[in-house]
C-alpha cells in the first residue's frame, strides 16, 4: 500500500515574495523528507510553482505532515489530495504527466483539503 500526497498553494494573484515562497517551500520538504525518510518511498518535490508531491510507504504521519505544511504557510491557503492504493505497475510517465494528472483528480474531486480519495494505480494512469 502506498500513499500518494499533493499539495497546491492557492494564490489569489500572483503574489509579490514569490522567490521568498519557493525557497520556504524547498526548505520545509527538505525538512520533511530528512525527518520522515522511513517512511517516504519518493521524496516530496516540488513540480511547479507553489505545487508538490511525494509518495509513502505507510500513511502513519501523513496528516501530521499535512499538518506541518498547512502551518508553515497558515496565511496561504493549501489544498491537499491524498492516494490510497497499491501499486499495480511500475510509473514509468515523465513526473509532469504524472503530477498533471494526479492535480486533476484532486481538482475533480476536492470539497475539503483534508479530503481522501482513493487511487487505483493501473496501466493507463
Amino acid at each position: 500500500m502506498y500513499y500518494a500526497v499533493i499539495g497546491e498553494m492557492l494564490f489569489s494573484e500572483k503574489p509579490d515574495n514569490q522567490e521568498k515562497i519557493r525557497e520556504d517551500l524547498m526548505r520545509t520538504l527538505e525538512y520533511i523528507n530528512t525527518y520522515y525518510k522511513e517512511d517516504i518511498a519518493s521524496d516530496l518535490v516540488p513540480t511547479e510553482e507553489g505545487k508538490f508531491c511525494g509518495f509513502f510507504y505507510t500513511g502513519r504521519h501523513v496528516l501530521e505532515i499535512l499538518d506541518i505544511i498547512q502551518f508553515r504557510f497558515r496565511k496561504i491557503p493549501v489544498r491537499f489530495g491524498v492516494g490510497i492504493g497499491e501499486m499495480l505497475t511500475l510509473f514509468r510517465l515523465p513526473g509532469e504527466m504524472l503530477r498533471d494528472r494526479l492535480m486533476n483528480m484532486q481538482r475533480k474531486h476536492s470539497t475539503d483539503y483534508r479530503m481522501r480519495m482513493t487511487i487505483k494505480y493501473q496501466g493507463y494512469l
